[in-house]
């Protein structure tokens, strides 16, 4: 079998084990939002799911047993004395199917916000979802202050629910605050998903709505999902068997980060070979990467205006009539470069945001004029 052969049937692994979910076809794998709407519906007792607060109920259980407890104290003590049937006298939850709009904080929108009473105490669940993107700057910290700010509810609990993969050694260095609790989509499905699919006499629409999440949750996106798939993890470890001196190289795709370039320690990398097989390497920060890969471009640009290079920009998988890399200047923000004829290139400013986008758009650029990633 042919390197290019394996490559494709590792990088195929998990679409070949089930078909494509709804949010797979609607292009909304990772969208947080469709995530938070499909949280909020779930955790709400007022569901259609007609599962009362069972699923609340076994996602507190979760929060107790199964997530990275923060560093500083909590009032999760006050949760000690709770047995494990938990009594919840009312709960609020937003957004959800009979609440649409988000719970607006400061600038911000909470993801999912639940309020009420259990066990005779009031209580507020602040649930901030990451799939792909980072923490803003101060933004849990922000929520944090609010929530631990108000005398409204005795148990006051921030949870930031995030791919494994993003969980880092302490709340602190994970989300920049260290008063949140850290779970885990993996920790979702074991304490909440799995054991509502094993529920007898569930609903058989619910339960092809919950298969369906699941199976978004698994999906594959730029070499990753949000939990990990037993099956699609044996096929590729057997396949690696079969292929040792592929392994190196899928591991170094496996540990790309965001925008498809790897990292040493805190540092980004991107390694390009050009025509002539000279290599460049560009390191630092994301921005750093971004802004070496345009000075390549604009250091080479008559290869890529000999192409006539077009990058429309895709938002969710919609094309815009904008385009990610442009001559015309976008905004103040926008990283640019100039070529050897005084021309200046523009990179649209919101791109580095969108990691999936900047994945795409490099190796569409390099690729029009023969240059090829290279990972290690």
């Amino acid at each position: 079998m042919k390197s290019s052969s394996v490559e494709l049937a590792l990088s195929a692994y998990g679409k070949a084990l089930q078909p494509p979910s709804f949010l797979q076809i609607y292009g909304h794998v990772q969208h947080e939002r469709s995530h938070s709407g499909l949280l909020g519906w779930l955790l709400s007792p007022e569901g259609f799911h007609g599962l009362g607060t069972k699923p609340l109920e076994l996602f507190i259980q979760a929060i107790q047993n199964l997530s990275k407890k923060p560093e500083d104290a909590c009032p999760l003590s006050s949760w000690k004395n709770f047995e494990t049937l938990l009594d919840i006298d009312s709960a609020c939850v937003i957004p959800s199917d009979t609440r649409p709009k988000e719970k607006k904080v400061g600038d911000g929108r909470l993801d999912c916000f639940v309020s009420g009473k259990i066990n005779g105490k009031t209580f507020a669940l602040l649930i901030e979802q990451k799939t792909t993107s980072s923490f803003r700057e101060d933004q849990c910290f922000n929520y944090a202050e609010w929530l631990y700010g108000s005398s409204e509810w005795e148990i006051k609990i921030p949870i930031a629910l995030i791919p494994e993969w993003k969980v880092k050694s302490s709340s602190k260095q994970t989300c920049g605050d260290a008063r949140w609790h850290l779970m885990t989509y993996e920790m979702l499905y074991e304490g909440v998903l799995r054991p509502l699919l094993q529920k007898p006499g569930l609903d058989a629409r619910i339960k092809v709505y919950l298969e369906d999440y699941l199976a978004s949750l698994r999906t594959v996106v730029s070499g990753r999902s949000l939990i990990r798939n037993a099956k699609a993890k044996a096929l590729r470890a057997e396949l690696m068997n079969l292929y040792p001196e592929q392994a190196q190289r899928v591991q170094a795709i496996d540990e790309t980060v965001g925008l498809c370039v790897g990292r040493r320690k805190e540092e980004y990398f991107i390694k390009i070979q050009l025509n002539d097989g000279q290599i460049e390497e560009i390191s630092g920060e994301k921005r750093d990467i971004y802004q070496g890969v345009i000075n390549l471009v604009a250091k080479n640009w008559a290869l890529f205006d000999a192409v006539k290079l077009s990058m429309p920009y895709h938002l969710y998988g919609v094309q815009s009539n904008r385009e990610m890399l442009s001559r015309d200047k976008l905004d103040d923000k926008a990283i640019s470069a100039q070529t050897d004829d005084g021309k200046v290139l523009y990179l649209m400013s919101d791109i580095p945001g969108r990691p999936n986008n900047v994945y795409r758009w490099i190796d569409i650029l390099i690729g029009e004029v023969g240059w090829e990633r290279i990972l290690e």
